[in-house]
């Protein structure tokens, strides 16, 4: 098995990029791919809303999303087993549909990670504004405190992402681990106290529509937004190969079976309370102070608090790397290629931060409501993901057959997972967004569409522009 690094005109060594390879092992990497996901936000603030369409089959609700999106996570794993970068989906979705489709996906990813910082920051300042209420320590309210907050938050997760990568890849697990034992032990409780653990509502599906059990997959598939993530760490893993497969579908392995417990314990729980879930800003903590262990509630708050900050760390790993490699291929200024000495992509890492900067000053300046923010930056970063999954799914066997290994399964996969993000989409748009919902979903739809006229104006007239796109990387053909 040899191994060969092509760059843009010329092989680019992998050396030469600054990043520091082969210094993570499996662990690190999967701490990646689950801290972009962050399961603890999920359980906390999806499954209500899940519940809210889908009812008593909340359940196969988690469990079809979880399948779609692992179909994924075996396409991405497929590739990225043989093509290491930092680049992500930019890099190997073009492997199969071509340079156009990867030039797409690489801004589309960046704005993806646009988006996806500020709504993590909003969330980390109001869950813990939430925990500080809940334990007494502080009652702060106003969007001024949020706000400072929030720039708190972007400082420390951006001095966390200039050091070396292992500090906050390790530190991910750690967080992420602890946030989701507090929850289980919670599930624990909570069937401890339960008359019954079987509920019959659940498993006959009573009340549930086909309908809302899909249009709350839309919500779903939000929750596993990231697994791809430690894809940008296919040269800094020390066995790519093994760590990047482990991660992609290891961590959709763990979250789907970790989300699952939640939808059926937390439906039960409401349904021993005689209470809706649908409508519980903060179940889990609801819960807690029902069973007498209200502690556990606010140790969840904080958990999740955490749980944003991770997620935002990785999505500093994430995007900044996708520039550094776009920027590498010739798509973007050389300036945001440099790293500093500790093997971090430092320009391309203060350019999202000053931009995230931007947008948070700007919804504050603004009057926009925090609620109103957090919910448009997540649909947006929703439409972003379930997009360039939709690509890779589609990617991985065209990619496959041309090289000859081509397998009935890839092509199951690929089919299943494109149709669940297709299904996705349709649910999302139909009926059409109102109100600011409606911005977000023109405003996304009109950057594709742009981006695709680019890219098909560029192929026509600079061929060998977008011939650059997805080069720098280390192969690896048996």
């Amino acid at each position: 098995m040899a191994d060969k690094a092509v760059g843009v005109q010329e092989p680019t060594s992998t050396k030469d990029l600054g990043l520091r390879t082969k210094v993570l092992g499996d662990l690190p990497v999967l701490g990646q791919s689950i801290a972009g996901i962050g399961p603890s936000i999920g359980a906390v603030s999806l499954i209500a809303l899940v519940f809210s369409d889908a009812g008593h089959g909340t359940w196969l609700t988690v469990v079809i999303a979880s399948i779609g999106v692992l179909a994924v996570a075996v396409c991405i794993a497929r590739v990225a087993g043989s093509h290491f970068s930092s680049g992500a989906l930019y890099n190997l979705v073009p492997k199969g549909l071509g340079t156009t489709v990867g030039f797409v996906t690489g801004w589309i990813t960046l704005l993806m990670m646009v988006c996806s910082g500020p709504f993590l920051f909003t969330g980390f300042a109001q869950y813990l504004m939430q925990f500080l209420s809940a334990t007494g320590l502080a009652h702060l309210t106003s969007s001024g405190a949020q706000f400072t907050l929030e720039i708190v938050c972007l400082v420390v997760v951006t001095a966390t992402a200039l050091l070396d990568i292992r500090i906050s890849t390790r530190l991910f697990l750690i967080i992420e681990g602890a946030s989701m034992t507090a929850i289980l032990v919670l599930l624990v409780v909570v069937l401890i106290k339960v008359p019954s653990v079987v509920d019959h509502s659940q498993f006959s599906l009573h009340g549930a529509t086909t309908h809302g059990v899909i249009l709350g997959m839309v919500f779903m598939i939000l929750a596993f937004g990231g697994f791809e993530g430690s894809t940008v760490l296919g040269l800094e893993a020390k066995n790519p190969r093994r760590a990047l497969r482990l991660a992609v579908i290891g961590s959709v392995l763990v979250v789907a079976v970790f989300l699952l417990l939640n939808a059926y314990i937390q439906v039960l729980g409401f349904e021993s309370l005689k209470a809706n879930l649908g409508s519980q800003a903060a179940p889990l903590s609801t819960l807690a102070g029902h069973d007498s262990v209200s502690w556990l509630g606010d140790l969840i708050l904080l958990g999740v608090t955490v749980s944003f900050f991770a997620a935002a760390n990785a999505t500093l790993n994430y995007g900044p790397r996708v520039l550094f490699t776009m920027a590498h291929d010739g798509l973007l200024p050389l300036a945001t290629t440099s790293t500093n000495r500790r093997g971090a992509p430092s320009r391309a890492i203060l350019c999202y931060s000053i931009v995230w900067l931007a947008v948070l000053t700007y919804v504050l300046v603004s009057g926009v409501a925090q609620g109103t923010a957090f919910g448009n930056l997540g649909s947006l970063a929703g439409y972003c993901g379930t997009l360039i999954y939709l690509f890779a799914a589609l990617a991985a066997p065209v990619w496959a057959y041309r090289r000859g290994s081509g397998t009935p399964f890839i092509a199951a996969a690929a089919l299943v997972g494109a149709a669940v993000m297709a299904l996705v989409f349709y649910y999302t748009l139909v009926p059409f967004p109102t109100g600011s919902a409606r911005v977000s979903a023109f405003l996304f739809f009109g950057v594709v569409a742009l981006l695709f006229i680019i890219g098909i104006v560029a192929q026509l007239t600079r061929p060998q522009f977008l011939r650059r796109v997805g080069a720098t990387e280390v192969t690896t053909e048996a």
